[in-house]
């Protein structure tokens, strides 16, 4: 009793301790960086206090010296367009950082080493299989490092490839420590009482519903406080225009004059034929609609997302097994790629929706034996088309040859309900385009490019005619589009997915190339690996990559294919692992270096990229919405002085398309003459003025207002 209160005593002396330093922290004249790590560093340190005493204290260090390393590890890159790891070391902060990082390495070492051998080693990876193991560290490896910023500074590559791979073998080194450190002296699992097994069995039983909600609450949060509910490219702008343009009940808005649509236009958004519209397709701006309706575009994502699980969970489910369908889910929750494509305004997440969705009526169509699904899923994947053609078109055609290698009598009436349902949506494309090209077959997108660039500019294929006129530094290396350019941009995608699908830093490839290398290939495997091929050679087609806002999002349609792959992969190292006879409890110990590497996702990687990428990326900010909060401005003019097109976007989205009705209208301001004029053709609307976000400007704000017309400067 007296040693129980001793350890308690410690514990809550520990904890206090923290406590304070995160207290202290918030008073400090620290970077964004350096706040969130002491963060980190407090939230890693909470698991070897509250395991002290234990048998799992051991296993808990390991997690702390991989949590803050790791943590590190992220602080030292650059989160931006292009990562690169920063090792200048020229002051306390980043000296700090490299401690942490070789405090990491002793404690691996130290664990690894104890009661170990080289040859003991050796001998176990005989057993284990060294291909597979070597294959997959291999892949992991050679994409390490993002290229094309680096493709004409090869030295520098290389020098990067080198510190990226060694700080991931040092972080698949703790991995191997932990699961190595899990006690097994516990009756029934290792370290695992039976009240606890209890409680792992009811909350295994709710995975499903336990992930769908924390995937909201997680995608909530990055929204309000890293996206901060604002378009952030102006993708996300368009679509947000186009929804409002719905709700209005149109297709297109009226061209405003010219001194007006100087004064309003941006990115994107097309001024052609008598019509202003959305150059986007408009099956996402179609839901979008609901959003702005009930003035909440910003939780659709979030809702999409914990859908999606609950459709992943069903599928997986029905396909394979509940365990399988529970792995599968809890890595779509702790993925940062999802997470964070949940919790901005893009189409992504949607379209994951809508595959499920028809996946999962075209399994159900099968097992029950009703057509009537079959025509479901199609309805669902034209949906797609009429979201992302391209995606529509490739997972399309690939679902349908899946319904056509059915082993079933009834595969012909499946494949034909199928695809009369994939026309039935996505033949709304059409009209969709002739209503506002004049072309059935021209899309919007493409008439845009045609306008502004050259005709066909914005097309698939290798041809010197292809991209836009003039290059984009370094995310459009070469004039038009080549195969050398297309190599590029698949390591660039590859290493982006290996980066961000899992946020392990360990490498997200490492469970899909370890069972491709090792493991028991499936039908199934087959059917999900095409998908992902199918993806990767259409894109490679296309001119721009893509992959440096949400990860690689061209790609998106494998990520469902990755974490099947991934959940297989999970099997493959269990299945190896149990070959080697000196490993007890295979299973359990590759569960809690899953569970360690899943948390560290979440809660480190995750909130890193909102933290040092998302938040106020590419200037998108929350000033005007907090500026619109603070008083009543319907009927009002603002005029806007700033020379940052994405400040000025921040403020766009509260417009109305039609630049009509009784909120407030935000202009650029062009000048003394221009916005007198522009003034003239809103005569009943007050006159604002305010500064937008530049060098000397930390925070839009109002400089002047309300005016009336002869008090204009």
């Amino acid at each position: 009793m007296a040693l129980s209160g001793i350890r308690f005593a410690i514990k809550l002396t520990a904890i206090t301790a923290l406590q304070i330093l995160f207290i202290w922290a918030q008073y400090q004249d620290l970077s964004h960086t350096q706040y969130w790590w002491l963060i980190m560093v407090v939230i890693g340190l909470g698991p070897s206090v509250l395991a002290a005493g234990t048998p799992w204290f051991s296993t808990a260090v390991l997690s702390t010296a991989f949590f803050i390393g790791a943590s590190s590890q992220l602080a030292l890159t650059q989160p931006l367009w292009f990562q690169s790891l920063h090792f200048q070391l020229n002051s306390v902060f980043q000296q700090l950082l490299l401690g942490t990082i070789i405090l990491q390495f002793a404690v691996t070492a130290a664990s690894l080493t104890k009661n170990s051998t080289l040859s003991d080693m050796g001998k176990r990876l005989r057993q284990f299989g060294p291909f597979p193991l070597l294959t997959a560290i291999l892949l992991v490896l050679v994409f390490a490092t993002p290229v094309m910023n680096k493709i004409n500074n090869i030295p520098y590559f290389f020098e990067q490839e080198f510190w990226a791979g060694l700080l991931f073998l040092l972080n698949l080194a703790t991995v191997v420590a932990i699961g190595k450190s899990v006690a097994a002296t516990q009756p029934g699992g290792p370290g695992i009482r039976s009240s606890g097994r209890m409680v792992f069995t009811t909350l295994w039983r709710f995975t499903p519903y336990l992930m769908a909600l924390w995937v909201l609450v997680v995608t909530i949060s990055l929204s309000v406080y890293a996206f901060e509910r604002v378009p952030h490219v102006p993708d996300e702008l368009a679509y947000i225009f186009q929804a409002k343009t719905f709700l209005l009940g149109r297709l297109s808005n009226p061209i405003p004059p010219p001194e007006i649509l100087a004064a309003v236009n941006y990115e994107f958004l097309h001024a052609f034929d008598g019509k202003w519209f959305s150059i986007f397709p408009p099956g996402w701006p179609g839901l979008l609609t609901l959003g702005v309706w009930l003035d909440a575009a910003w939780l659709v994502n979030p809702i999409l997302a914990a859908l999606s699980i609950l459709l992943a969970h069903r599928f997986f489910r029905l396909l394979i097994s509940e365990k399988f369908a529970n792995i599968a889910v809890i890595l779509m929750a702790s993925s940062p790629w999802f997470l964070t494509a949940s919790a901005s305004m893009m189409s992504h997440t949607f379209t994951i929706a809508l595959v499920l969705a028809s996946w999962l009526a075209l399994l159900c169509a099968r097992k029950n034996g009703l057509t009537a699904l079959a025509f479901l899923g199609g309805i669902t994947m034209g949906l797609l088309f009429l979201t992302r053609p391209l995606d529509g078109l490739v997972v399309g055609l690939v679902t349908g040859l899946w319904c056509l290698l059915m082993q079933d009598a009834k595969k012909w009436r499946f494949t034909l309900a199928y695809g009369l349902g994939c026309i039935c949506t996505g033949a709304l494309l059409f009209p969709y385009n002739y209503a506002l090209t004049g072309d059935l077959f021209t899309t919007p997108i493409r008439n845009y490019f045609n306008d502004i660039w050259y005709v066909g500019s914005n097309r698939l294929g290798f041809a010197a005619d292809i991209g836009p006129k003039e290059l984009w530094g370094n995310i459009d290396l070469y004039p038009g589009h080549s195969v050398k350019e297309a190599l590029i941009h698949i390591h660039q995608n590859f290493y982006t997915l290996n980066f961000d699908l899992f946020g392990w830093g360990v490498g997200s490839l490492f469970l899909a190339a370890l069972h491709f290398a090792g493991g028991r290939k499936t039908r199934i495997d087959l059917l999900m690996s095409s998908v992902l091929v199918a993806i990767i050679a259409t894109y490679s087609l296309y001119w721009f990559s893509g992959a440096f806002y949400i990860g690689p999002r061209y790609w998106f349609m494998v990520f469902i294919p990755m974490i099947y792959l991934s959940v297989r992969g999970i099997e493959t190292l269990q299945e190896r692992l149990q070959s080697v006879p000196e490993i007890d409890h295979a299973p359990y110990r590759v569960y809690i270096g899953l569970a360690v590497l899943c948390l560290f996702a979440t809660i480190s990687f995750t909130s890193w990229r909102g933290v040092t990428k998302y938040h106020e990326f590419r200037g998108g900010h929350g000033d005007y919405r907090e500026l619109l909060e603070t008083g009543d401005f319907s009927d009002s003019l603002i005029f806007i002085k700033s020379k940052r097109k994405s400040d000025f976007g921040s403020a766009f989205i509260y417009n109305s398309p039609d630049l009509a009705g009784d909120g407030p209208l935000f202009v650029r301001d062009l000048g003394s003459t221009a916005n007198r004029e522009l003034a003239r053709s809103f005569p009943d609307r007050t006159i604002y003025y305010a500064i937008g976000r530049g060098k000397s400007v930390r925070k839009a704000h109002l400089l002047a207002g309300p005016l009336k017309r002869s008090e204009m400067p």
